[in-house]
């Protein structure tokens, strides 16, 4: 470790925050260090070392008070018991030996610990917050001790049994996102003493004992057996806390409850009998469908969803409570205003898909958010160092996974997330090639972009419709990453046609054509389950489709053709003018908004293209007329200033409703600033009743306006779609016409016949 004066320092070390160290380092209070990475060029490669701004409060001879501050660089390529010495000597805390101390990185929500990969790796961001804490093992022990410490002292009053019980499960709880921490847990009987609840155990506590049992579960370190076997009433207490507690307070406790029963449900068999006899039993199933809480809903569904594929290979559940199930679903349904047709089972399957991704469709990729932080942590976790370290070589100029701005969100990157650790050997290879291969490399992020986009599409899980129901299985199944799955397998077609057609990045959009091909061949009503899919796809081959893939490629060739490329930008001018007209078209009907500053006001608006103005007619919610233009006012389209659309509108909306901000739907909003006096201006802002309704008319409006704009994805849609046709037919008329490449010189070509030349005279 190398001490620089940090006066002279000041620009490397900026943006750091300040923190303070302790001299006594012990378990409840780890010492902080604020790091920054930095890159340097060394030998010609690229080396990186973390820079830590230490300022430490410290006591003279005399008794005074003075703060030190300075400045260190810690290497990287030194081992980790190396830095943890090197880190420990500078806080002063040489007392204790180092084995006993461990680095994490710290979270706003939990802590990690750091491993030599994931310091190696520069993943230590520029801000953020190592911890000096103790190793992993021995925090285990202490922790352990101390919740083995309450049953051996009997003079112990309750409520210091409810703080033994608050203060160490709120380090499991903390350190629960932590592989390694938690399976040092379970190697040390730790899951023993952590089911050996007390039934009159704090809710608090309750619930952060199930939230770190489900975390065992999804790192598949324990099963569900597990849990029983250490404590036999487990299933049980889990339904009495269904029967007992209520969703007033106890929403987080009862979501990890239905989860831990749906969990159960899917492992043991004699789990399923408990379940089967709650709903013949009580009716807390049920109400719990309609619980107004909606997470709590989600759990029950998805509860009640997995008992009705059981029945269906397991005749323990009658057929009138399957129906009576399924009344009950549809019902709920009916009552919270989501139903477009009877089908309980469709409505439930958007439901599901809108609460489980749609966060990660909405959130567009963003290098600094700590949601894609994760994830890409998570995704080199997943691999082996060298496989990692090779994807990221000088072959590839940037990062291959860092970029996620893409119309689908997060969403591919928790898919390769989900491919990487399941599928860790087939994503070694892909990396590996793209490592090794340079002609032979594919965009890793992009690929994934257009397997999801491909995925949505034919799923069609963010239209307004109800999703096909002969989807239902293959999407849900039993398996909660369903969906993920079949990304796998998808991305592993991808990949495998990729290999047969000896492709290079030039070929990309054309076996992404033949994807989209075999995707569609295989996605058919007669599809049930994930493995009868992954069997189509591999009946619906790149060798197989090779003749579709020749008609892409001669298609596309074509239409890269010079001539052809001047057809296409004359074409698209003349099209565009056509979907602009079409867009004002449905403009002249009377279209109803809903007002965002007043929910109980409606605006029902319309478009007059001859007169150059819109007619808006504001009546209350309980109005039940028609439109009329003779109460409407109009707005000229000269005096429009400016449209925004989405989050744009967040400024504009009443600054007095918060809250009301905080319940809009920005992607159905839009609002229009127009003049209403020389230097006054006015914003509408209004809220659509669905996504085709806001694109018409922003789209429109901006036409109107007559100045250049970003159109909505429907507006370039349709664009492209009808060129394609126009472009067809044009083509078409030279289909059999054979131009040769090379003309004859004018003085070799035959003088024309003698009745073709007529005399003047």
């Amino acid at each position: 470790m190398t001490s620089t004066n940090p006066e002279k320092q000041s620009h490397t070390f900026s943006n750091l925050k300040f923190l303070y160290f302790f001299r006594n380092i012990d378990i409840s209070a780890p010492s902080l260090i604020s790091t920054e990475t930095l890159n340097s060029e060394k030998d010609g490669e690229n080396h990186y070392s973390i820079g830590v701004l230490v300022k430490m409060d410290k006591i003279d001879k005399n008794g005074k008070k003075f703060s030190k501050e300075e400045a260190y660089k810690l290497d990287p390529s030194k081992s980790l018991d190396e830095i943890v010495a090197e880190v420990m000597e500078l806080l002063e805390a040489e007392g204790t030996h180092e084995k006993s101390r461990a680095l994490l990185l710290e979270t706003q929500d939990s802590r990690k610990y750091i491993t030599e990969e994931l310091l190696k790796s520069n993943r230590i961001d520029k801000g953020s917050t190592l911890l000096l804490g103790t190793s992993p093992d021995r925090l285990v022990s202490h922790i352990l001790k101390l919740l083995q410490k309450r049953e051996s002292e009997a003079e112990l009053q309750r409520g210091e049994v409810a703080d033994y019980w608050h203060q160490n499960l709120s380090y499991l709880l903390a350190y629960s996102e932590d592989v390694v921490f938690n399976r040092i847990f379970i190697t040390k009987n730790g899951l023993k003493i952590l089911l050996s609840i007390d039934k009159n155990v704090q809710e608090s506590n309750l619930q952060k004992i199930l939230t770190i049992l489900m975390a065992f579960l999804d790192d598949n370190l324990i099963d569900y057996k597990e849990i029983l076997n250490h404590n036999p009433e487990f299933t049980e207490m889990l339904i009495n806390i269904l029967n007992e507690r209520t969703s007033n307070g106890d929403v987080k406790l009862l979501q990890k409850t239905i989860n831990l029963l749906e969990r159960g449900l899917q492992e043991v068999p004699a789990v399923r009998v408990q379940i089967f006899k709650l709903l013949n039993e009580s009716p807390i199933l049920h109400t719990r469908i309609s619980d107004k809480d909606e997470n709590i809903q989600l759990a029950s569904l998805m509860l009640v969803n997995s008992v009705l594929f059981m029945s269906r290979d397991n005749e323990q559940i009658e057929n009138a409570l399957l129906n009576k199930l399924k009344q009950r679903i549809l019902n709920s349904l009916i009552k919270l205003g989501r139903l477009r047709e009877e089908n309980a089972v469709g409505t439930f399957q958007r439901i599901y898909l809108k609460l489980k991704y749609e966060k990660d469709i909405t959130s567009r990729g963003d290098a600094q958010s700590v949601a894609q932080q994760q994830l890409l942590a998570k995704v080199a976790k997943n691999l082996e160092k060298e496989n990692w370290e090779s994807v990221i070589s000088r072959n590839l100029p940037e990062h291959p996974l860092f970029e996620f701005q893409t119309s689908v969100g997060i969403l591919p990157l928790r898919c390769l997330e989900f491919f990487s650790r399941k599928h860790r050997d087939d994503c070694m290879t892909i990396i590996t090639n793209n490592a090794t291969r340079h002609k032979g490399m594919f965009p890793i992020v992009a690929a994934a972009n257009e397997v999801v986009s491909i995925l949505i599409s034919s799923l069609d899980f963010k239209s307004d419709q109800i999703i096909s129901s002969e989807y239902h299985e293959l999407v849900f199944g039993i398996s909660s990453e369903s969906f993920e799955e079949i990304f796998a397998a998808i991305f592993l077609a991808f990949w495998t046609s990729w290999r047969d057609a000896k492709a290079v990045m030039a070929d990309f959009k054309k076996v992404i054509n033949v994807l989209k091909e075999q995707v569609k061949l295989s996605l058919t009503a007669t599809v049930s389950t994930i493995q009868q899919f992954k069997k189509n796809l591999a009946q619906n081959n790149y060798h197989s489709l090779v003749e579709a893939q020749n008609i892409f490629k001669g298609d596309e060739d074509l239409e890269n053709h010079k001539s052809v490329l001047l057809v296409k930008e004359h074409l698209r001018k003349e099209v565009k003018k056509v979907v602009e007209e079409n867009r004002l078209m449905l403009m002249e009907r009377t279209c109803k908004f809903t007002d965002a500053n007043n929910k109980k006001s409606f605006v029902y608006m319309r478009l007059d293209k001859s007169r150059r103005h819109i007619s808006i007619d504001t009546k209350s919610s309980t109005f039940e007329g028609a439109f009329s233009s003779s109460s409407a006012k109009h707005v000229q389209i000269r005096n429009m200033l400016k449209v925004y659309q989405g989050i744009e509108t967040k400024a504009v909306i009443d600054k007095g409703a918060k809250q009301k901000r905080k319940m809009i739907d920005y992607s159905l909003v839009f609002a229009i600033q127009h003049k209403v006096a020389e230097g006054e201006s006015q914003t509408m802002t209004l809220v659509a009743e669905n996504a085709t309704t806001v694109n018409t008319w922003v789209d429109g409006l901006k036409s109107l306006l007559g100045v250049s704009f970003f159109p909505s994805e429907s507006f370039t849609a349709d664009v492209e779609h009808l060129l394609q046709l126009r472009l067809k037919i044009q083509l078409i008329d030279f289909q059999e016409i054979q131009i040769p490449t090379n003309f004859k010189p004018i003085e070799s070509l035959q003088p024309p016949p003698k009745e073709w030349v007529y005399s003047t005279y």
